[in-house]
């Protein structure tokens, strides 16, 4: 029998609305061999029996229902089900241009990793088919065939790692380093990264065949996905253990990841003031304190940052927070910070 060459993992939680553009644009692919698993990770709308009727319809599709877990415990369920040499991971809600997986697959060539260009924006936009200049062939390709070549490239490889949906993954070298994903923010991030470490071969390509969508409402509440430092901190691991492994004295590489780093630990601080998730001011100055004795961020530059994550990181590295804590607490009574 043949080998599946490729996997595709969909966790599922109530996504009627907008499961079936997704579903539909995986089995419209060029590329035909493949299996879909929808994670139905106890949806409580209609998302079960979409994925239901989906595999009645399509031999290639399976559907596993579990009790809700999180995206991450809904993805490593995939990854336990999946059969296939290669590894796609999409969120329930977007939606793939058709040769998309036959471009990936030809493009990988065999090497462990690779990662792909995409298009984003709002739904409305998309329906109404501004594409924005899609680039939908491969005009650009940077390959790099052992540790010394991803050394030599790790700035402009790295630079384009943190979304899964824009990459292949081998599920051997997943299933060899124990690379599951853990935590349920940022999570494809810390994925991608520690994954990073366990490869010996990459490719990267302009190539746009995944459109990550934008739903109206959707964005309003995003500071409640931030993730808490423990998030910062695993990512820190993994680019020490990335810097070891790869030897990596690359100026542009570690500036890429003090940008950032910058935006995760302001937003770490930003969250303590938000109405919804506001913490007291005994917790918000520990968060403070927190950041400043970080190693990464006490060797990084605040001036990277623009407007308010700007002002934000220098008053931490100065220690004005005590100052500014009861200001920004007054002020997000009636604005919310950006």
């Amino acid at each position: 029998m043949e080998k599946l060459q490729l996997s595709v993992i969909v966790p599922v939680y109530n996504s009627e609305r907008y499961l079936k553009t997704l579903v539909d644009s995986i089995l419209a692919q060029t590329f035909k061999d493949f299996e879909l698993i929808l994670v139905d990770d106890g949806a409580t709308d209609s998302s079960p029996a979409i994925c239901d009727d989906y595999a009645k319809q399509d031999k290639r599709v399976r559907v596993v229902h579990k009790e809700n877990g999180g995206v991450s415990d809904a993805r490593n369920r995939g990854i336990c089900e999946a059969q296939g040499e290669y590894l796609f991971f999409s969120d329930n809600d977007d939606y793939l241009f058709p040769d998309y997986f036959e471009v990936l697959l030809r493009e990988v060539g065999g090497r462990d990793f690779i990662i792909s260009g995409h298009l984003q924006g709002m739904r409305d936009e998309f329906e109404a088919g501004n594409l924005n200049g899609r680039i939908d062939k491969v005009h650009g390709r940077l390959c790099a065939d052992d540790p010394n070549g991803i050394r030599y490239f790790i700035a402009a490889i790295d630079d384009w790692i943190g979304a899964i949906w824009r990459c292949l993954f081998k599920r051997s070298v997943i299933l060899e380093y124990d690379c599951f994903f853990e935590m349920r923010n940022q999570e494809d991030v810390l994925f991608t990264e520690r994954y990073m470490n366990c490869v010996d071969s990459v490719v990267k390509i302009d190539y746009q065949g995944y459109y990550y969508l934008h739903n109206r409402g959707s964005l309003g509440n995003s500071h409640k996905y931030v993730g808490e430092y423990d998030v910062i901190s695993r990512l820190e691991q993994s680019w020490d253990s990335m810097e070891t492994r790869f030897g990596t004295s690359n100026e542009e590489w570690k500036r890429n990841h003090e940008i950032q780093l910058g935006i995760y630990m302001s937003s770490y601080l930003i969250k303590g003031y938000h109405a919804d998730t506001r913490v007291g001011m005994g917790e918000r100055l520990r968060r403070w304190r927190e950041i400043r004795r970080d190693k990464w961020f006490r060797q990084m530059n605040p001036i990277l940052q623009r407007g308010m994550r700007k002002r934000i990181l220098q008053c931490c590295r100065y220690g004005l927070y005590y100052l500014v804590d009861p200001l920004l607490a007054l002020y997000t009574r009636f604005k919310p910070l950006a």
